[in-house]
């Protein structure tokens, strides 16, 4: 099973339950190329989040919320 990383963003003045899904992927690498991208969007706060790939996620799991 593959673990998916899952970039959330938030634009500049928006409350944190405004955050949206910015990119996915299963290469970390690419959610760091997508946070650059996303900045030059307008958006200024992130937080990464990791799923493992055909399991129900957990929303009480501390590794959920990174």
């Amino acid at each position: 099973m593959k673990k998916e990383y899952i970039l959330y963003g938030n634009k500049i003045n928006e409350p944190d339950y405004m955050e949206e899904i910015v990119y996915t992927s299963f290469n970390p690498e690419e959610i760091l190329k997508a946070q650059d991208s996303a900045i030059k969007k307008g958006y200024v706060k992130f937080r990464v989040a990791t799923h493992i790939e055909g399991t129900k996620p957990n929303f009480n799991d501390p590794e959920l919320i990174n």
